[in-house]
C-alpha cells in the first residue's frame, strides 16, 4: 500500500526517512552527484510503500506567491515515472492555486511533467527548467 506524507523541511521525522536514502551513493549518482538540500521554507512530500520510502518531491516556498521544485528522487526503472505522477497529483492542487510553480527537472523525467501541466521555459545540458502552466 502506497502513502503519501507531507514533511515540513527540518523536521527529524524528515531526517529519520530520508537520510539513508540520499546519503547513498547510488542515489548521489542519480541526482548527477548534486547534494539534496533542505530548510525550514521547504516541504517535502514522500512516498512511502510497504512503510519504505521510494520517492520524495522536496517543495521550496520562495516567496509569497513562488514554489520550485528541485532535488527530487524516484528510483530509475519502470515505476519512476508512476511514482513522480503520483506525487504530483498530490503537490499540485495544492499550490498551483498560491502562485507560480517552476520546477528543475532531468530531462528523462521531462515527458513526466508535462503531463503534469508543465511546460519548458528552459533546455540545460541535463536538465529542464519548467513551469506549470
Amino acid at each position: 500500500m502506497r502513502q503519501i506524507m507531507k514533511i515540513k523541511g527540518q523536521s527529524s521525522e524528515l531526517y529519520t526517512l530520508v537520510a539513508p536514502l540520499v546519503m547513498s551513493v547510488s542515489a548521489l549518482r542519480q541526482n548527477n552527484n548534486y547534494p539534496y538540500k533542505t530548510s525550514n521554507r521547504h516541504y517535502w512530500y514522500v512516498l512511502l510503500e510497504n512503510k519504505q520510502l521510494r520517492a520524495f518531491i522536496p517543495l521550496e516556498h520562495k516567496d509569497i506567491a513562488y514554489f520550485k521544485i528541485d532535488n527530487y528522487y524516484a528510483p530509475s526503472g519502470t515505476e519512476r515515472g508512476e511514482l513522480l505522477r503520483e506525487l504530483l497529483e498530490a503537490i499540485l492542487p495544492e499550490y498551483q492555486s498560491q502562485g507560480r510553480v517552476s520546477a528543475i527537472v532531468q530531462k528523462r523525467d521531462q515527458e513526466t511533467f508535462e503531463k503534469a501541466g508543465f511546460s519548458v521555459v528552459r533546455t540545460m545540458k541535463i536538465y529542464v527548467k519548467m513551469e506549470l502552466a
